[in-house]
């Protein structure tokens, strides 16, 4: 039994792994796929609807499968119901509050995402608790497969913007309807339960950290929604979802399950996460350089023509990819320390100092790339300030002091991060 369990994890692992694969191929086949047929302004008008949403679908996601690490399940079922009563009512504002900015077709299909995303989110944080990692690996795959499918002969009907909107949310149905096949104890919502007040307080807090830290990391979206066309707002989100590639494979390999482990274990010291980081740097680093040289080749070919201006923001966003690894670490041991204060007050103003040098930037007639270019020195400055806070006297607990230390006199650390750091400058100023 003892020598069986070993295989048995390595077996587990390599499964996960396979099936992150095809996740990777399944984004890349529905980016290319739904590209060529719609074309950077129907992209960029899906792109739009989706910032409106995507912050209250993280609300309620996020925030229920976190809040699900710290609670019974009697109080977590409470819970559940609660909130997805409350989502139901938030879809139907989102669809009226999003109507004024991007088509209603869009939409229709948009605002019922955050609705299914409260559901999604309380079957993970089902799954998180119990750490299925294999079962989330297989539903992720279901899901994108739908997806891809779904947007693809939608898009080939003619819908236009609408079939990305619909596919996505067929794809969240999809995850909801097989998690509660395979797994029935995650779907037991009971909003009649008795609730302490302290655990709503720690979903609303948790939910608008990440909503807001959403909001932060695409201001640079939102300034080309509102202030520019559609099309460079679409070349700039297929270039995200291309620099992206590289963090699903980080993810895939052990990023994905350091902060759930850490949460269940109920430890997560500083040790551990630099060296979280440093695996960050390096996966990034790794795939950035050879992705770099050769985007000028495979972006035409996987999106067809027409995306040209998305070669180069592509190159610039993969080099600063490593700031998008580290600040998704550094948000997860943020909450896992309890330093949500933090992140309430820090990221509101935040985004909305780089949305008015985004707007600024825009309205001087700067080029995509310079943009890209400021989204990573933005994520960067992100960064170095979470970094501080952690190091202040102000934050208390296990997570203070992670800015001290030999950690930052690591050569081959530094080393990366200088070496993307060359090649991000060399790429947004030729």
């Amino acid at each position: 039994m003892t020598a069986a369990a070993p295989t048995a994890r390595r077996q587990d692992a390599a499964f996960r792994i396979g099936s992150y694969v095809v996740n990777i191929c399944l984004g890349l086949a529905h980016v290319g796929l739904t590209s060529r047929l719609l074309g950077p302004s129907e992209v960029g008008i899906y792109a739009l609807g989706l910032l409106v949403v995507q912050p209250l679908m993280d609300f309620f996601n996020t925030g229920l499968y976190w809040t699900a690490l710290r609670c019974s399940p009697v109080e977590y079922a409470a819970l559940g119901g609660r909130v997805r009563a409350a989502s139901l009512a938030v879809a139907v504002l989102a669809a009226a509050l999003a109507f004024l900015y991007v088509k209603p077709l869009v939409l229709l299909f948009l605002a019922p995402c955050v609705y299914l995303a409260a559901i999604e989110g309380y079957q993970t944080g089902h799954q998180f608790k119990e750490l299925r990692f294999t079962f989330q690996a297989v539903r992720s795959t279901l899901i994108l497969l739908v997806n891809l499918v779904c947007s693809y002969a939608l898009a080939l009907a003619g819908l236009g913007a609408a079939s990305l909107s619909a596919g996505l949310a067929l794809s969240i149905l999809a995850g909801i309807l097989v998690s509660r096949f395979w797994h029935r104890e995650s779907a037991a919502m009971d909003a009649a339960a008795p609730l302490e007040p302290k655990l709503v307080r720690e979903f609303a807090l948790t939910g608008f950290s990440r909503s807001i830290g959403n909001l932060s990391a695409n201001t640079a979206g939102w300034a080309l929604g509102l202030f520019s066309t559609s099309a460079l707002l679409g070349a700039f989100n297929r270039a995200l979802r291309m620099s992206d590639v590289q963090l699903s494979i980080y993810n895939a390999a052990i990023g994905g399950m350091v902060a759930p482990v850490m949460a269940k274990r109920g430890a997560w010291s500083a040790a551990e996460y630099w060296a979280s980081v440093r695996r960050a740097s390096y996966f990034a680093a790794a795939l950035a350089i050879p992705g770099c040289l050769l985007a000028p080749l495979a972006i035409p070919l996987l999106l067809g023509p027409g995306w040209e201006a998305a070669v180069r923001v592509t190159q610039v966003l993969l080099c600063g990819s490593v700031f998008r690894n580290i600040n998704r670490i550094t948000d997860d041991y943020l909450r896992h320390h309890g330093s949500i204060r933090f992140a309430a007050c820090f990221t509101p103003a935040f985004a909305l100092v780089s949305f008015l040098c985004f707007s600024g930037m825009l309205f001087a007639g700067v080029s995509l790339t310079a943009i890209a270019f400021a989204h990573v020195a933005f994520l960067a400055a992100a960064w170095l300030v979470k970094l501080a806070w952690l190091s202040s006297p102000w934050s208390s607990g296990d997570g203070a002091g992670v800015g001290r230390g030999s950690e930052w006199i690591r050569v081959s650390w530094l080393a990366t991060l200088a070496a993307q750091m060359f090649l991000l400058a060399y790429y947004a100023a030729a």
